[in-house]
């Protein structure tokens, strides 16, 4: 069974959504201020309350 033209791949397009080794392939590098709050426990305290005062409130807005 032949596929239709219309099916068949530009290969154009396809080169051009592989290109690797551009710079928008790879992750930007964190900044020296957002490695330290990744880092500062009691930032990450205030982060896991605030998540699960969040889930809180959505398990008891569903249980209602």
């Amino acid at each position: 069974m032949s596929a239709h033209p219309d099916y068949l791949p530009d290969h154009r397009q396809e080169a051009d959504l592989r290109r690797p080794y551009e710079e928008g392939f790879f992750a930007s590098t964190p900044t020296r201020w957002r490695r330290f709050m990744r880092t500062f426990v009691p930032w990450q305290l205030v982060r896991f309350a605030a998540i699960n005062l969040r889930m809180l409130r959505m398990i008891g807005k569903s249980h209602h």
